[in-house]
């Protein structure tokens, strides 16, 4: 991180099936447009056309109260760029 100059490059969980890349991408908090741009632009870069972009939030993405149009758009720029997006609770059941 001495190099503040330029973004991380990073996936949390990074799953190789077959040659199909998934990259899974974990947020605790809230979820900005930045981030979706970022987990498009590492599945287009290194995935490639067959890989998967999964996003695991904490709280559901349509749901935040306080800013519900945010919330709109990130569900919309999810599913217009094909990334599934789940809670934890949801991959926990």
């Amino acid at each position: 991180l001495g190099n503040l100059e330029n973004d991380k490059n990073e996936v949390d969980i990074l799953v190789n099936d077959n040659g199909k890349l998934i990259f899974i991408e974990c947020k605790s908090g809230q979820v900005k447009s930045e981030h979706i741009d970022r987990i498009k632009n590492r599945k287009d870069i290194f995935g490639g056309l067959i890989s998967q972009s999964i996003l695991i939030t904490r709280h559901k993405l349509d749901q935040n109260t306080r800013y519900p149009d945010l919330s709109k758009n990130i569900v919309e720029k999810c599913r217009e760029f094909g990334i599934e997006f789940k809670t934890l609770r949801d991959i926990s059941a």
